[in-house]
């Protein structure tokens, strides 16, 4: 059963960068982080999409203003970040993905798409990475692995 929620989640993932055409993508800026912005960014930009990243240490208040500024009309895709800092992401009025493996705080109820393997019974932090989740999103969407 939670293997087929998490597959549902992926394919709204991979559904929804179809759709869109213009990505902010917002990473850690640790290694896991660094390379799930690089492996999105990259798949983004194959599809001849436009597509901007930006690394951050952590979430802070100041970061979510330039983020509102800088994905303003843009799809916004946090990897490695965000499933922790839920009360900072509800003020960024967009739609948001989430691909991150830490602690969810709050519930897969919100109202974004987030991929976090705590929803499915998989502990993020000794079984999967981030950029082990993205990895999963570009098998469902064979561009992204060329």
């Amino acid at each position: 059963m939670k293997e087929i929620e998490l597959n549902n989640c992926i394919e709204k993932i991979v559904e929804r960068i179809k759709s869109k055409n213009d990505f902010l993508i917002i990473g850690h800026n640790d290694s896991d982080g660094i390379t799930s912005t690089a492996i999105i960014f990259k798949a983004i930009e194959r599809e001849n999409k436009k597509v901007d990243a930006l690394n951050l240490k952590q979430l802070y208040k100041s970061d979510v203003e330039l983020i509102q500024e800088k994905g303003l009309n843009k799809q916004i895709i946090f990897v490695d970040l965000g499933s922790g800092q839920k009360e900072a992401l509800a003020e960024i009025k967009s739609d948001l993905i989430i691909i991150d493996h830490h602690q969810p705080q709050g519930n897969v109820n919100d109202p974004w798409i987030e991929l976090n393997p705590g929803y499915f019974e998989i502990d993020g932090a000794k079984d999967i990475s981030s950029s082990g989740l993205i990895y999963l999103v570009a098998k469902k969407y064979p561009l992204l692995l060329l």
